[in-house]
């Protein structure tokens, strides 16, 4: 899907939904999958009507329409929203002199927020902070493939990075893969490791392909 833009071209929100997406698409835009010759039901109206309304609106419209949405004109209302929700403050030094650390992830099936958003406020603070590895040291993402927003979805949804987040803080152990689970049935029926981005999980070209050990780590920014 191409960015939203508004009459003149000029681009409003510039993550977009990326395949994989298609799993949640049901539950965040409309009810139940669309049949062959009908328009889908639009659903979850609630939620964008309601920002509109009281958040977004600083003056409370009573005639909010989320399909009737005017691009060229309505989003000049989302600026007291943004102030609170946009993540653009990409300076985390004094974070960093504190010590803390950032363990984020994001599922690549997630159907609401785009994980291409993380990875654009990644690269911002890598940009912010002078270097890849002068962020790394204390900030790592992490993208989950076929996992939905905030958990669950039909890819690798099994995996803990509370206590990675831990032995980073409490150990000094520095998260280098989160290793991931895909279930079937209830049981894992298959596992991988998800390296720090922007590094991929690469199948070694032995060993079981179901096996997380059976991958090594490829980093497409030395190649």
């Amino acid at each position: 899907m191409t960015p939203v833009t508004n009459s003149k071209g000029e681009v409003l929100y510039a993550y977009r939904y990326i395949p994989g997406t298609e799993t949640q698409w049901a539950g965040w835009n409309y009810f139940g999958a669309p049949r062959a010759g009908y328009a889908p039901r639009i659903a979850n109206l609630q939620v964008p009507v309601q920002h509109e309304k009281y958040l977004a609106d600083e003056k409370i419209r009573d005639n909010v329409n989320a399909l009737k949405y005017d691009f060229d004109r309505e989003p000049a209302t989302l600026a007291r929203s943004r102030r609170i929700y946009d993540a653009s403050s990409f300076d985390l030094t004094a974070f960093k002199a504190r010590g803390g650390k950032i363990l984020m992830w994001h599922g690549w099936a997630d159907g609401a927020i785009m994980a291409t958003s993380s990875i654009g406020y990644y690269e911002g603070v890598v940009k912010a902070m002078g270097s890849r590895r002068q962020t790394e040291d204390f900030f790592r993402l992490f993208l989950v493939p076929g996992v939905h927003r905030g958990g669950g979805g039909p890819g690798f949804t099994e995996f803990d990075s509370l206590t990675a987040l831990e032995n980073w803080v409490e150990k000094a152990q520095a998260p280098e893969k989160l290793i991931t689970g895909q279930l079937s049935k209830g049981v894992v029926e298959r596992t991988r490791p998800v390296f720090p981005y922007p590094v991929l999980a690469r199948y070694s070209g032995k060993g079981d392909p179901k096996q997380a050990d059976s991958f090594v780590p490829f980093d497409p920014s030395q190649h």
